[in-house]
């Protein structure tokens, strides 16, 4: 169903972490495949997807349609190992950033994959 969450939706602990540095407002945690993985599963009779969409703007509250600028970070996706202390680094990492002026309906990105 839906619903709101003002804090974080921990799934499988109660214990909040912050891989990479970021604190998440969804978390899943488990000790296996079943109980540490997310699936996306679209059932439809059509050429269409399941997805997963990074969005940015540049507003400053909910619902603000405000244009991103050259150089903003449209969403990252992080690989962390822990290293015996904690699970703060990240080791590899995919970024989206906006690579010029963006116009109506149009931004150019430039996608990077960096390592550790």
């Amino acid at each position: 169903g839906a619903g709101y969450f003002a804090r974080q939706l921990l799934i499988g602990t109660s214990t909040s972490r912050s891989p990479g540095g970021l604190v998440p407002n969804l978390q899943v945690e488990g000790t296996n495949s079943s109980t540490s993985s997310l699936s996306l599963t679209r059932n439809s009779a059509d050429s269409g997807s399941a997805s997963i969409t990074f969005n940015k703007t540049r507003g400053t509250s909910v619902g603000a349609d405000v244009a991103v600028n050259n150089a903003d970070t449209l969403g990252i996706i992080q690989f962390v190992g822990n290293d015996g202390t904690d699970s703060d680094t990240p080791a590899a990492w995919i970024a989206a950033k906006v690579d010029g002026t963006p116009s109506s309906n149009f931004i150019q990105i430039q996608v990077r994959v960096l390592f550790h």
